[in-house]
């Protein structure tokens, strides 16, 4: 995966989720685990491009693997 602008963000929201929300941890970790997912199974360069159809899809290949 070499998709900085995806993971530069990534590692920014991760951060705010955990100091500025105190979210708990497991919820970190599915958060980070999704986004991971998303970064993984689409062509995205940058989280503007994000449609709704990436989204359909990584959750149908989701559903599919379970």
């Amino acid at each position: 995966m070499n998709k900085p602008a995806l993971t530069v963000w990534l590692d920014k929201f991760l951060a705010h989720i955990k100091y500025e929300r105190n979210l708990a941890t497991l919820t970190q970790q599915n958060y980070q685990r999704q986004l991971l997912s998303v970064i993984e199974k689409t062509d995205l360069q940058d989280w503007s491009q994000l449609t709704v159809e990436d989204v359909r899809k990584v959750l149908f290949q989701a559903r599919k693997a379970n």
